[in-house]
């Protein structure tokens, strides 16, 4: 896993940081990387436009073309340590940002995608996060989006802990993001020990009277449905020590919260563990996004949308046609 990892790059320092990361994995999993820098394609004035307009047009178009270049060139100079030893290909795409970024991940066949997403205001703030959104939905690859505020500079010093929390719903497609992000998780955490916490999400509230036994009390069936996530959290990590995934030596932890509304209620309680379990820890969340047009893919999109636009916390994403066959614990 990680053989191929896309680290798409627009010039700014924030994308920059994600190299470090990259070269992290690529260089645990002997795997090679790709530095791709999209530029807009050339405006199309139409046939009847001023042959000096667009003249004007090809030559600013080629002036970035090669400014692109340039910068990708320089890439492999400023982060030489980073990089040495670590098989690099570049190069500048044509298109539209997060359609492009997508497109050259499935022709390089890559496996991962790293992307890093700043905290803005107002309209580049929307602009920015409508990217990073935008290509999480689109991709069939997994994506890890992080955070230039927390994660990243944490990700770098192996003092702070590093602590993924992974959303299950009890379905064998949503464990799927657990062996990428365990995989990910042990060599980002090195040398420390990494926290793999998994959050399941079960409907606490007692259902309505026209479906429930009267006998039943609301505190009882509050007890037997948390007993009932328990079990299954305890039947995951049994799973879990017990497979080819124990040898990563993580620290696996568990929690049941009710998310009668998923998309607020796991975002509420992430960014409260964030602030409050582990001090000074470095949190990211992993979820796996399903691709059918189905209500539980728009929580799923809605959920992811919510942490990428309000929350500090980087977000790994993985989907199941993608890793199903892959998975370490089944």
């Amino acid at each position: 896993m990680f053989q191929r990892i896309v680290v798409p790059l627009d010039g700014s320092l924030c994308a920059e940081k994600a190299i470090p990361i990259a070269s992290r994995l690529a260089r645990a999993s002997g795997g090679s990387l790709v530095l791709v820098h999209v530029i807009l394609p050339p405006v199309d004035f139409g046939k009847y436009t001023a042959p000096r307009l667009v003249n004007s047009e090809r030559i600013a178009f080629e002036n970035n073309q090669a400014r692109a270049t340039s910068y990708l060139a320089s890439m492999l100079i400023n982060h030489a340590k980073d990089l040495a030893g670590i098989d690099v290909d570049m190069g500048v795409a044509v298109g539209l940002v997060p359609e492009t970024i997508c497109s050259v991940a499935c022709k390089e066949q890559a496996d991962l995608i790293i992307l890093s997403h700043r905290e803005e205001t107002g309209l580049k703030r929307w602009f920015l996060g409508s990217i990073a959104q935008e290509t999480v939905h689109r991709s069939s690859v997994p994506i890890l989006v992080l955070n230039e505020q927390s994660v990243i500079p944490r990700m770098l010093h192996s003092a702070y802990p590093l602590q993924a929390q992974v959303i299950l719903d009890g379905s064998p497609m949503s464990e799927t993001v657990l062996e990428p992000t365990a995989k990910l998780l042990a060599v980002l955490a090195a040398p420390a020990q990494g926290i793999l916490h998994l959050v399941r999400g079960a409907n606490l509230s007692p259902a309505s009277d026209s479906w429930r036994n009267h006998t039943w009390s609301d505190s009882l069936w509050r007890k037997l449905a948390v007993q009932e996530a328990e079990m299954y959290l305890a039947r995951v990590i049994d799973r879990f020590y017990k497979g080819p995934l124990a040898s990563l030596e993580l620290e696996v932890t568990s929690s049941v919260v009710d998310c009668t509304d998923m998309s607020k209620t796991l975002l509420k309680v992430v960014e409260n563990m964030a602030k409050s379990e582990l001090e000074g820890a470095s949190n990211l969340i992993a979820l796996t996004i399903s691709r059918n047009r189905s209500m539980r893919h728009n929580i799923e999109k809605r959920l992811s949308k919510h942490i990428l636009g309000s929350t500090r916390l980087s977000l790994l994403t993985t989907f199941p046609q993608e890793i199903a066959t892959q998975s370490g614990l089944r």
